[in-house]
């Protein structure tokens, strides 16, 4: 799983690759509440089954993100770790929005060129 967080995606992947992610963790706890439901398993609380079990496979994709664009700005993927602080994860995110890629290959890898397919979730 170590090569999610390798290389580098330019600021149009990062996001497309979250809307992505969002209608993938959408789409997946629906499922994951009508399978809870058949087996008579659903809670009605925030921290139901479903909300864990879809948090717990969506989050290595969202992290995986985030690392790669900061290497893109040039900066360690430790930071993107900041994302679990409550106003400084805001912060971060308005950062990798905003923030413009390196121009040239930095020790994290080669410029990113801007693509969109599935190879940014699993490149």
């Amino acid at each position: 799983m170590a090569y999610l967080f390798k290389g580098r995606i330019n600021r149009r992947t990062w996001l497309l690759g979250n809307f992505e992610l969002l209608f993938v963790a959408v789409v997946l706890s629906m499922l994951i509440t009508l399978v809870f439901r058949i087996m008579g398993l659903e809670q009605d609380s925030a921290l139901s089954p479903t909300t864990l079990v879809t948090i717990l496979l969506v989050l290595p994709l969202i992290l995986s993100l985030s690392v790669r664009r900061l290497h893109d700005i040039g900066k360690s993927g430790w930071l993107a770790l900041i994302g679990f602080v409550p106003v400084l994860g805001s912060l971060i995110n308005l950062y990798l929005l905003l923030g413009t890629g390196e121009s040239g290959n930095n020790q994290y890898g080669a410029v990113s060129q801007p693509k969109w397919n599935l190879r940014v979730l699993f490149p």
